[in-house]
């Protein structure tokens, strides 16, 4: 059976293909990798974070389970990681294992480029565009889950051009199948990033395949085409069950020993097994795609264009451009998958409502894509030039390549001051000196960020487990006075940063500037 009339044609014309790859080029990929992991370990925080990037550290400390939808995969990982690196405290540890995620992606940018055009040279300015892109930096030195996504994504793409090239190698789909399992499980926004992506590139020829082996009665083809890649994708979906697991294990759930409750971190307390569903699911965070009306999207697509143009300037973007023309001319496949992943993404991040703090984060797959073009297109540049000028200026395209290189690195280097993170101890010592200053029993009003450093600390390194913590947002429409009323005057209550609401309510008074800590205290 042919493939359908529009379904575009691989060209692979890969010298990797035709003779054996030197050396350099092999050993290239691990040198890509230190450099990158030596970059972002030097960079990264050296302990406690905030918010999410404290939730994730303190759930890997203590073998919880995160805010939705859980990031089992992340989780566990990072839970091996605080008993077998060993250096920092656990906090340290799990952002550590971040920029070895990193590190692993920028590897792979290297690898998918250099597959796709036999140019050492294009996959170095892939890497170096990626490694030092402003958000991809800035996301690799805290501990945070998309670059563990994007190396999924560059992952994927790599097998699959070993696959589009050899489809007879049917033990490539099940790598194919596992990674894919591990990404869903990992971040739901892979599902309508990049499953369609993979859906049309794959599926196509897959059932062109099966279908000639149905024809010829070939089962054990068929096996291997079929049920071993649904084998292992369902495989790559088991680190769901760590949720289920922990719920079964550790259930009621509460943060508090002295309450009489298992000692135990699980995101939103789930009561019920719909509870966990919906975590998985990212049922809450669902709503929030999506909300933006039509009027606002051409304004909407140039912030898009302006966030990229800050990630890769004028000249990264030019390479890029060019990149995706010459998959287009000759590598359709690739052009197609990492097209759709690239628009998904788009859409996908500026379609995220307002009010989510990281909605910056979703363009992450455009931006690994773009890094990748940008490759593509200079390595078919240097290709070209090389191609055409006479043997004696044969060096030039490499001198103007490794130039683009420098100058894509010294433009990183702008972002050094803004982007590192080596000296941030400042949620750590705000957290021990609030813990420090409360009294006895103490109930602490406070926000997502300024809350969960405190939580680490008590729940992790078991520091003042007497004060309790009251974790609200005001701009959800809960009023602090209201929370206060449950606990005053039987307890001392306390609030990070001043609320008017529970100003206009009761006596309130400043207890530290330093950390804008707040008490409600009597008149006289």
């Amino acid at each position: 059976m042919a493939m359908p009339i529009w379904w575009p044609t691989l060209k692979h014309r890969s010298v990797e293909d035709s003779k054996p790859r030197s050396r350099i080029a092999i050993m290239l990929p691990f040198v890509v990798f230190v450099l990158a992991l030596m970059l972002y370990v030097r960079t990264s925080a050296p302990s406690l974070l905030t918010g999410d990037q404290a939730e994730h550290q303190m759930a890997a400390a203590l073998v919880g389970v995160p805010h939705a939808t859980g990031y089992p995969f992340f989780t566990m990982v990072n839970a091996l990681a605080v008993h077998l690196i060993p250096v920092g405290d656990a906090a340290r540890r799990v952002t550590i294992m971040t920029t070895i995620w990193s590190a692993f992606a920028v590897a792979a940018a290297f690898l998918v480029t250099q597959r796709t055009t036999s140019s050492i040279w294009g996959g170095l300015v892939a890497a170096a565009a990626l490694a030092v892109s402003p958000r991809f930096w800035s996301l690799s030195v805290i501990t945070e889950v998309y670059t563990l996504q994007a190396l999924f994504i560059l992952l994927i793409w790599r097998v699959l051009l070993d696959w589009w090239a050899t489809p007879q190698h049917t033990h490539l789909l099940r790598y194919l199948a596992i990674l894919t399992g591990l990404a869903i499980t990992h971040h739901g926004s892979f599902i309508p990033i990049v499953l369609p992506a993979l859906a049309l590139t794959l599926l196509p020829q897959l059932w062109q395949i099966t279908h000639a082996r149905f024809n010829d009665s070939n089962w054990p083809a068929i096996r291997n085409l079929i049920g071993s890649p649904l084998l292992f994708f369902g495989l790559g979906l088991t680190p769901l069950l760590y949720l289920a697991f922990q719920f079964v294990r550790y259930r009621p759930f509460d943060y508090y020993r002295s309450q009489g409750l298992p000692y135990h971190y699980y995101w939103g307390n789930p009561a019920n097994w719909t509870d966990v569903v919906n975590l998985a699911l990212g049922a809450g965070f669902r709503a929030k795609i999506f909300t933006h009306g039509w009027a606002q999207f051409p304004l909407l697509i140039l912030h898009a264009g302006e966030v990229l143009r800050d990630e890769f300037w004028w000249s990264g973007l030019a390479f890029a451009l060019i990149g995706i023309a010459v998959l287009l001319w000759r590598d359709r496949r690739s052009a197609c998958f990492s097209g759709i992943i690239f628009v998904s993404a788009v859409l996908f991040g500026i379609n995220i409502a307002g009010d989510v703090p990281k909605a910056p984060v979703y363009f992450l797959p455009a931006y690994v894509v773009a890094s990748v073009w940008a490759g593509i297109g200079a390595g078919w540049l240097i290709g070209e030039l090389r191609r055409r000028l006479p043997h004696i200026l044969q060096m030039v395209p490499a001198l103007l390549i490794a130039g683009v290189i420098g100058l894509t690195l010294v433009r990183g280097w702008q972002w050094f001051d803004q982007i590192d993170q080596s000296a941030n101890y400042a949620p750590r010592e705000i957290a021990a000196g609030v813990l420090e200053i409360v009294e006895p029993h103490a109930v602490i009003l406070c926000r997502w960020e300024e809350c969960v450093p405190i939580e680490y600390l008590q729940l992790v390194e078991h520091q003042r487990l007497d004060v309790q913590i009251d974790q609200t947002e005001p701009e959800d429409g809960i009023s602090w006075a209201d929370r206060a009323a449950l606990y005053y005057p039987q307890r001392p209550v306390y609030a990070i940063q001043f609320n008017q609401q529970l100003a206009a309510r009761y006596p309130i008074f400043p207890i530290s500037e330093t950390f804008d800590l707040w008490q409600i205290r009597s008149f006289d």
